[in-house]
């Protein structure tokens, strides 16, 4: 079982601050400023767990909101091979610990 609370207490704030500076893009893709760097570009972003993890360690409405808007179950296999938690949702069960 993953506890929030220890989450919390272990990301530094380089990593909050890692994700206020890619959320904006997570959010609305077209703000990114540079060119499209990857061959599957139309095929992100997607419902990535670390978006959840970090809406609830650091209490982001924003972060959870958007996992929930993201694409949820992606097709292209090299997504899915980036995603290697495609069920967060069960590592924040305690009843599956039990």
């Amino acid at each position: 079982m993953i506890r929030l609370n220890e989450i919390t207490a272990t990301l530094t704030s380089a990593w909050l601050l890692t994700w206020k500076q890619k959320y904006p893009f997570i959010a609305d893709k077209s703000k990114w400023p540079f060119a499209k760097d990857i061959y599957i570009w139309d095929e992100w972003p997607v419902r990535q767990s670390s978006l959840l993890f970090a809406g609830l360690a650091y209490e982001n409405e924003d972060y959870i909101n958007t996992f929930l808007r993201l694409p949820a179950n992606p097709i292209h296999p090299e997504v899915i091979r980036n995603l290697p938690v495609r069920h967060p949702a069960i590592w924040l069960l305690e009843e599956v610990w039990k």
